[in-house]
């Protein structure tokens, strides 16, 4: 287990000090303490570039700069996403070379750094964020992240109570499912009932959030019923398939993945309908399903090991790789996953993922040392 940096075993947050063994020090200085005349500047940007901005504004063309942050923000989602943090830690430093920086790309640099495990630079940007953005509600979802990250449950809980309590909303779906997963999170940390009573304005959000859904999912159900055609109205079924406009995704294939949740098992028909299948094809197939994340990772796990024992390393590898897309700190995808590939040879691959592994036994600590020794 890592040792906790000397500026976060203090009872309260106090500024870190550099070390010059940090990586991706490419941000250090590029974001100096702000003088007054800064904070002046940062506001206007923030206007210009905020929601509430006259409506003239609106109807204009977006400038050039305006246009260039939306396009380099959608690409650093995407980098994100696909866990590739130094191309996103990239992408924000040219916005900051080109004077381009407003609340979205400091909760963006945030953000990164608490994916990459580097809390003390988070700690940084989520004060630099707090100081000179107030207002956005997103500087606490980030906080209660990095408490969490340290055990530091009832600060993560006070931060919490702060969040639900404060008259400011959130503007994005995205940051609303943040905080649901953070919800979950502290469930299972307080227990639900004591969380309930913990966080009196708790039970007021979810029966908002609740219904929010609820409406929303009322608009695509009618707009997929102009769209779609009526035989393809499905969820009587356990585990079906949601009718998906992809053709790459066949019937066939649905059709088996159906039968393999609905068995939790597969027979030589189905295995050999997987084998014949492109991995992207059976991932996209599991992803369009109508279950919970939990059991779609059971199905990436299960279809995984069908191909590892057929000597298909690459297909399993790829179906655990996206298995952690949708919950990244799951001991027992991450143990499969280094294992597979510590059996294919990539060793340097197989030590990063066995160390994010939070439970290590013995098994999983001798797996680290053998990788250690062939890689050297």
């Amino acid at each position: 287990m890592k040792k906790r940096p000397k500026w976060f075993q203090q009872t309260s947050f106090t500024q870190p000090t550099s070390s010059a063994d940090i990586s991706y020090s490419v941000f250090k200085n590029l974001y100096p303490s702000s003088t007054p005349k800064q904070n002046i500047n940062i506001a206007k940007t923030s206007s210009k570039n905020s929601p509430s901005s006259s409506t003239s504004n609106i109807k204009n063309e977006i400038s050039p700069k305006e246009k260039q942050k939306i396009e380099f923000l959608s690409k650093i989602h995407q980098f994100k996403h696909q866990k590739q943090y130094e191309e996103a830690l990239s992408h924000i430093q040219i916005l900051f070379e080109k004077d381009n920086v407003d609340n979205d790309i400091i909760y963006e640099l945030a953000d990164t750094y608490l994916c990459l495990h580097d809390y003390e630079r988070a700690f940084n940007w989520i004060q630099k964020f707090k100081t000179q953005f107030p207002q956005d509600c997103r500087n606490l979802l980030l906080e209660i992240q990095l408490l969490l990250a340290h055990g530091k449950k009832e600060e993560a809980l006070t931060t919490l109570n702060r969040l639900l309590s404060n008259k400011s909303t959130l503007n994005d779906e995205k940051d609303y499912q943040l905080l649901d997963m953070i919800i979950e999170k502290l469930k299972k940390i307080f227990k639900a009932d004591k969380l309930m009573r913990r966080c009196p304005n708790l039970n007021i959000y979810q029966k908002k959030r609740r219904q929010s859904l609820k409406t929303q999912k009322q608009k695509n159900s009618v707009t997929q019923d102009l769209t779609v055609h009526q035989s393809t109205v499905i969820n009587s079924a356990k585990g079906v398939i949601m009718p998906d406009t992809n053709t790459n995704i066949n019937p066939a294939l649905q059709n088996t993945i159906n039968q393999i949740w609905d068995m939790q098992i597969a027979n030589k028909e189905n295995i050999s309908t997987i084998l014949t299948t492109p991995c992207e094809q059976v991932s996209q197939c599991i992803m369009s399903q109508v279950l919970s994340y939990k059991k779609k990772l059971w199905l990436f796990n299960y279809l995984a090991d069908i191909f590892r024992t057929h000597n298909n390393l690459q297909s399993a590898i790829f179906l655990l790789r996206q298995a952690l897309l949708l919950d990244d700190e799951n001991d027992f995808i991450l143990k499969n996953l280094g294992y597979l590939l510590c059996q294919n040879g990539e060793y340097p691959n197989a030590l990063v993922v066995l160390k994010d592994i939070k439970h290590k036994d013995f098994a999983v600590l001798d797996l680290i040392t053998k990788c250690q020794d062939l890689k050297n």
